[in-house]
């Protein structure tokens, strides 16, 4: 996508939320880091897409993962709340479950917490029959500031890798990265849409040594590539 016509689809977009916006209720945001009620539940379901650097993908064209996700949170008693996530890009899957503890003060709001998660990816065709699993471990802060009609956080996440292996055919080699994999940082705006509905629209950077939707790519580099997410997702 050409940047012109991505930066027409943003002004679209909060043109249409300006116009549409209802009463802002804090606790329809999800990226925002908030008091949830004991019971209360949040869906965001969405779309992610990330601009892969040259020296992993072999060209200097735009080339982008698209991955579908849908997240889940349950808020608990004393300013808990519980994760859980799927994301795919057809042939990875993967998913995770955490746990949050947010706070409230002077009219900011920040949750500390961890999620962790389990993804495999899949490649089978003519001669070639390649498995790839780990597990991965994401401590994370965010930061978060809720306007009159909408609301910026912003999140920071380790990324550890506990556990790697692929399997090409009989042949199985474990733990080829190190545990310590990266890190990212993401900017996310929410804004009420209609009703109880909200949008939400984030870009992410991540600077890690296995981006794990990307591992058919069997890249051999033992160094961090950046590498830029777009989200864009609908909280329900």
């Amino acid at each position: 996508m050409k940047p012109s016509i991505k930066y027409v689809i943003i002004i679209v977009l909060t043109v249409f939320t300006n116009i549409f916006s209802q009463t802002v209720d804090k606790n329809n945001y999800y990226i925002y880091p908030h008091m949830y009620k004991s019971g209360q539940t949040l869906n965001l379901m969405g779309l992610s897409a990330a601009k892969l650097p040259e020296i992993l993908v072999e060209t200097n064209d735009i080339i982008r993962t698209p991955i579908f996700f849908y997240r889940f949170r349950y808020g608990l008693i004393k300013n808990f709340n519980a994760d859980a996530s799927f994301e795919t890009n057809i042939i990875t899957y993967h998913a995770s479950l955490g746990l949050k503890w947010n706070y409230e003060f002077n009219g900011f709001s920040a949750a500390l917490g961890s999620d962790i998660a389990f993804w495999i990816g899949r490649l089978k065709m003519e001669g070639f029959n390649t498995k790839m699993t780990g597990l991965n471990l994401y401590p994370n802060l965010t930061f978060g500031y809720a306007f009159e009609k909408f609301s910026v956080s912003i999140k920071s996440e380790l990324i550890l890798l506990l556990d790697n292996s692929i399997k090409n055919g009989s042949v199985e080699v474990k733990n080829r990265y190190a545990n310590f994999s990266g890190y990212a940082f993401g900017l996310y705006v929410e804004q009420p849409l209609w009703k109880n509905n909200n949008i939400m629209i984030g870009f992410r950077g991540v600077f890690v040594k296995l981006y794990y939707p990307t591992w058919a790519a069997f890249t051999t580099f033992d160094k961090r590539l950046y590498i830029t997410e777009a989200v864009v997702g609908l909280v329900l």
